[in-house]
């Protein structure tokens, strides 16, 4: 009677044991990896899409033109990321005279003050008056801008002057250097 007394309780957990099944994976888990995946290279990450980095001449085309707001200065960008600002000939230049004024002296003072430190190239082109003839008073413009520029800490490579005779603005294009 002993063994039976304690045979069938063995039997009952030896059933019980058997019938115990492993519990499933949590839906959080992955699944163990196979041993030809571990070499796998995992997909790439989707990115989210970033937002276009702005250019620092189009950060410095809304400052200025919040500086000279209210006035006939112009500052706009192009199509190729330089910033053109035109003066209005009247508040460049005296008749007949290459001699800076005040109001383009203003706008060249602030361009060389947020340029001088930095790798962009200026292209200048000065106007002739409308009753001179000759291209000589536009060249002398361009030159006198040129020299107004350098003296404010620009280096004369970097100034480019390109008289126009027919235009009827003064027209300053900043460019940055084409990256590497």
């Amino acid at each position: 009677m002993r063994l039976t007394r304690f045979a069938l309780p063995a039997a009952a957990l030896a059933l019980l044991a058997a019938c115990q099944t492993t519990p499933a994976p949590r839906a959080a888990e992955p699944p163990p990896a196979q041993p030809d995946t571990l070499l796998a290279v995992p997909p790439p990450a989707v990115e989210a899409p970033r937002a276009p980095v702005e250019s620092a001449l189009a950060i410095e085309q809304r400052r200025l033109a919040d500086l000279f707001r209210g006035t006939p200065v112009v500052f706009q960008m192009q199509p190729d990321g330089a910033l053109r600002i035109d003066v209005p000939l009247r508040h460049s230049f005296a008749t007949g005279s290459a001699v800076v004024r005040p109001a383009l002296g203003a706008v060249l003072d602030r361009v060389a003050a947020s340029q001088r430190d930095r790798a962009s190239t200026l292209t200048v082109t000065a106007p002739r008056d409308e009753a001179d003839k000759t291209p000589r008073l536009a060249s002398s413009r361009t030159v006198s801008i040129r020299s107004y520029l350098v003296g404010r800490g620009l280096t004369i490579p970097r100034v480019i002057a390109k008289p126009d005779p027919l235009v009827n603005t003064v027209t300053l294009v900043v460019r940055d250097p084409a990256p590497l």
